[in-house]
């Protein structure tokens, strides 16, 4: 329970883990017992913390304004400078 909270990963997500690693141990052959580590955990944290900040290099930068045309000087609609 404690490598979920140092880790910063919601213990809902617990059961999905604990699947995936059973899955990923029964595809390889494991014949051992099929535990969740600490490793596992990190790996899982690791991953969202990549994912997250690829999302956020991608996201669109905000428009840089430029200097404002004769026509929008001039517009009623904005106050004069």
């Amino acid at each position: 329970m404690d490598i979920f909270r140092i880790c910063r990963v919601g213990i809902q997500e617990g059961p999905t883990l604990s699947g995936n690693k059973l899955t990923a141990d029964l595809e390889r052959g494991w014949q051992g017992e099929h535990e969740l580590t600490e490793t596992d955990v990190r790996a899982h944290a690791n991953s969202r913390a990549t994912a997250e900040a690829l999302r956020a290099e991608q996201r669109k930068t905000p428009r840089q304004r430029t200097e404002m045309s004769e026509g929008q000087k001039r517009s009623p609609w904005r106050p004069r400078i």
